[in-house]
């Protein structure tokens, strides 16, 4: 849980599945929720040392944060631009 991995496997899991489930808005939440732990530096905020790799909490992942505001902005998208599958 050091540098927020644990966190960023749930987050790109539940993400992965309300995708899967065709629910778009739930995995744009999930991805704005990432940027939001990405800003605040509870993931992807580490730096590397001679020894580990040691968390730098507080210094915010501006890049991540930005790349995850994309893809739920994508994932808003995706309701008008896919077309429904045969189950829905």
């Amino acid at each position: 849980m050091e540098q927020g991995f644990i966190f960023t496997a749930m987050i790109l899991a539940a993400a992965t599945v309300a995708i899967i489930e065709r629910r778009f808005v739930s995995a744009a939440v999930w991805c704005f929720g990432a940027a939001v732990l990405a800003l605040t530096g509870f993931i992807h905020s580490y730096r590397f040392t001679h020894g580990d790799a040691a968390l730098a909490l507080l210094e915010p992942a501006t890049r991540w944060a930005i790349g995850y505001c994309v893809m739920g902005a994508l994932f808003l998208l995706a309701r008008w631009v896919t077309e429904p599958s045969e189950g829905h």
